[in-house]
């Protein structure tokens, strides 16, 4: 993968799997991920550049996030 995600209000790359482990070999390289400000009337927790779970295994490099979050209004951080 590679490229450049931007100006949206959730996430930039967002993935994840129900069950612990349920997806295999992920790979995320070489991606910038930003200007992610969330969307302020939400309260979940949105507006991040780069977004895995439930991956074994899984490997993010050559990658940059920034300019994430800024309207985030989430209360607590995910579980």
């Amino acid at each position: 993968m590679g490229g450049s995600f931007y100006n949206n209000l959730e996430a930039g790359i967002l993935t994840f799997g129900r069950a612990k482990n349920s997806h295999s070999n992920l790979l995320i390289k070489d991606v910038k991920a930003y200007r992610y400000y969330s969307n302020p009337i939400k309260t979940s927790n949105l507006g991040n550049g780069i977004v895995i779970g439930n991956f074994y295994p899984g490997t993010i490099e050559y990658c940059t996030a920034f300019d994430n979050g800024e309207n985030n209004l989430a209360k607590k951080l995910p579980k």
